[in-house]
C-alpha cells in the first residue's frame, strides 16, 4: 500500500473516533445516559457522611423527573419522593438543577458522568456547594 493511502486512513479513522467521542458527551447524549436507576455510594452534607439518613439509597431518574430517598422521620410513602431536573452546559461543565421538597436534593449540582471504570460500570458524581453524591449505575433489567 502507498504511503499517502495510509495516512489518509489513518487520519479518518482517528477522526471517526473524536466524533464518536464527542457524540458520547453532548447534552442529549449524557441527558439519555444519566437516566436509569442509580445507586448511592457516598453522601455527605457539609463534608459529613449523610448517607445513614435516608432510608433508601436508590436515585431513579427518568425524563424530566427523578425519583429521590426521603430522609428517615420524613412521612412519604415507600421512602422515596418525586423531584424535577433540567441539564444545563456552562462552558464546559454540566450543572443539573434540581427541584425537589429535600434541602439536600434541591439546587444546582455540577455533574461528572464515567461512562465506565474499571469494574464496567458507569458512574456519577453530583455536587453542590454543600452536598456530594457518589452514584453507580444499576444494570439494565430486561
Amino acid at each position: 500500500m502507498n504511503k499517502p493511502l495510509i495516512n489518509k486512513i489513518i487520519f479518518f479513522f482517528s477522526l471517526f473516533i473524536i466524533v464518536l467521542s464527542f457524540n458520547c458527551c453532548n447534552k442529549d447524549g449524557l441527558k439519555t445516559a444519566i437516566q436509569g436507576s442509580w445507586v448511592i455510594d457516598k453522601m455527605t452534607y457539609l463534608n459529613e457522611p449523610c448517607i445513614d439518613a435516608f432510608l433508601v439509597n436508590m436515585i431513579n431518574v427518568n425524563e424530566g423527573t427523578m425519583i429521590i430517598p426521603v430522609r428517615k422521620g420524613y412521612n412519604r410513602q415507600y421512602g422515596m419522593d418525586s423531584a424535577y431536573w433540567t441539564l444545563k452546559k456552562n462552558s464546559m461543565i454540566y450543572m443539573i438543577d434540581i427541584k425537589a421538597h429535600d434541602p439536600l436534593f434541591d439546587g444546582r449540582f455540577q455533574v461528572d458522568y464515567n461512562h465506565k471504570d474499571k469494574s464496567k460500570v458507569a458512574r456519577m458524581t453530583l455536587t453542590s456547594d454543600s452536598v456530594f453524591i457518589s452514584c453507580q449505575k444499576t444494570p439494565e433489567l430486561n
